[in-house]
């Protein structure tokens, strides 16, 4: 179920191989496409790319909100209810995102 397996030091290393190399679990297949084979500056990117994507998201939806108010005034020929107003904006709010 999980991919890390961690062991005791006292009870022995069961994280090297008879060559004393250290064993990757799970083992990483030959293909190039398999993201435990991708560089260190690869997988810094990926996790950049979700972390900005994550933080833009989170931002915009907080960023826009205080506009829920200002709906009614604006446009009172489409009375819309908050949790509809609410749901645009973590819905449609962090696919717009470029």
């Amino acid at each position: 179920m999980w991919t890390d397996r961690w062991y005791d030091a006292d009870q022995g290393d069961n994280t090297t191989g008879s060559d004393g190399q250290v064993v990757k679990f799970p083992k990483p297949s030959d293909s190039p496409r398999d993201p435990l084979n991708f560089s260190f500056s690869r997988k810094a990117e990926a996790l950049l790319v979700a972390s900005v994507y994550a933080f833009v998201s989170n931002f915009t939806s907080s960023d826009i909100s205080p506009v829920l108010q200002l709906w009614p005034a604006a446009f009172p020929q489409e009375p819309k209810s908050f949790s509809q107003l609410a749901y645009i904006i973590a819905v449609c709010g962090p696919n717009s995102v470029p």
